[in-house]
């Protein structure tokens, strides 16, 4: 059996990540194809989520619901980095960095090897950018767990990083009546290290303020390409996996 592809969507908030990866999957799904999706950010991963809402059910708590999200969507690490203890915060680190584990060196290849195309919204570039952003003086690309992750997970057949400037993150995120966590300085930080790491991880870089017409003709075309460059570089399939070094 073929082992399945593995694509991946990364980049800044309101770029229109989301918006592609669904016209993939049902792209994938008209060829046949019952491609899998999986959200892989530190905090978010289906271990920790589990964890979050089971103990969240034995306490009796519900999580408040506005328009259909959860109150505390993406808030999660950004207050898990504000605990004041560092052993709960280490812990909290620890915790998540194993289920990434879990997820993209195990399940992921579990998935791929039964000939399913995986559809990441988010990568490990996103879960870098969120450890530097979010947890600055903890240094987690430099430990053990990091590195066995950048070292042992799967590798994505495409990678797309999608940038925008922070301003239109805040436009976008008021026009789908979106409250923003983060302030725009913070989005900001953000843009910069995606754009400064997207080559590290062997991302495409994608323009979020083009079309989602002309952005869609783009992925297909670069996808489109693969095969190409896999054949001219068959040579080099010894070459290490992009982004498995430090910084």
């Amino acid at each position: 059996m073929r082992r399945g592809d593995l694509i991946a969507f990364s980049g800044v908030d309101c770029a229109g990540k989301s918006t592609q990866r669904d016209r993939l999957m049902e792209l994938l799904r008209s060829r046949g194809d019952t491609p899998v999706n999986f959200y892989g950010r530190p905090g978010y991963t289906p271990g920790l989520r589990l964890f979050k809402t089971t103990v969240g059910r034995l306490k009796g708590r519900r999580k408040p619901v506005r328009n259909g999200v959860s109150k505390d969507a993406g808030n999660f690490p950004r207050r898990a980095s504000n605990l004041g203890n560092p052993l709960a915060r280490k812990l909290w680190l620890m915790a998540a960095l194993l289920d990434l584990v879990w997820l993209h060196c195990v399940h992921i290849r579990l998935v791929r090897a039964r000939g399913r195309t995986v559809v990441c919204n988010r990568h490990l570039l996103d879960c870098l950018v969120d450890f530097r952003v979010n947890f600055p003086a903890d240094r987690v690309e430099q430990g053990l767990l990091w590195r066995l992750l950048r070292r042992f997970s799967a590798r994505p057949d495409a990678t797309f990083c999608f940038l925008i400037s922070a301003e239109l993150t805040m436009e976008r995120s008021r026009n789908k009546s979106r409250f923003h966590w983060e302030p725009q300085d913070v989005l900001e930080l953000r843009r910069r290290e995606y754009a400064a790491l997207a080559g590290e991880f062997g991302s495409h870089v994608i323009d979020g303020t083009r079309s989602v017409e002309e952005i869609a003709c783009s992925i297909d075309r670069l996808l489109a390409e693969r095969p190409r460059r896999a054949s001219s570089s068959a040579a080099g399939r010894g070459s290490p996996h992009p982004g498995s070094s430090g910084r």
